[in-house]
């Protein structure tokens, strides 16, 4: 009897290692991303030149001018952007910076002819955004090239 009271003991302690152990934590550690929603933001503008590639689209007054865009390309750095083929849209080289200290849904191109940049989609394949252009600038005469209006252009890495 008392062998029999030593093995259920020593069962009860072996038994009760191996639930001890098994409640561990079954989750991976996973690395946690402390940078505020702008800073992944400001990443994903920076990271890489945006272009009309792979199904980008320059809309002017809901209107596709797209075409009149071929090869526009656009690109931030930390606090400078510049752009290529932009027939006047976009100023070839210049600053930006977020309007909103926290936010990263409005941008300023330190452009005096543009109203504030609305971001309304930024990711890593895609940035989608809208402005208005306030005065008539450069361009081709025969097309919508910088024309006062409401721009809405999409583009993609």
């Amino acid at each position: 009897m008392k062998s029999f009271i030593k093995n259920l003991l020593a069962l009860s302690v072996i038994l009760s290692f191996a639930i001890a152990l098994s409640c561990g934590d079954d989750e991976p550690d996973t690395p946690t991303d402390d940078r505020t929603a702008q800073q992944i933001a400001t990443d994903s503008l920076t990271s890489a030149t945006w272009t009309l590639a792979n199904g980008g689209q320059v809309l002017y007054e809901s209107s596709d001018v797209t075409e009149d865009y071929t090869g526009l390309t656009l690109t931030f750095t930390a606090t400078g952007y510049s752009s290529t083929n932009s027939q006047g849209l976009i100023d070839a080289v210049g600053t930006w910076n977020w309007t909103d200290g926290t936010t990263n849904s409005t941008i300023d191109l330190n452009d005096s002819d543009k109203s504030e940049v609305t971001v309304i989609t930024l990711n890593n394949s895609t940035f989608r955004f809208r402005f208005r252009q306030n005065n008539e600038v450069g361009g081709v005469a025969a097309g919508t090239d910088g024309l006062a209006g409401n721009y809405d252009l999409t583009l993609t890495r």
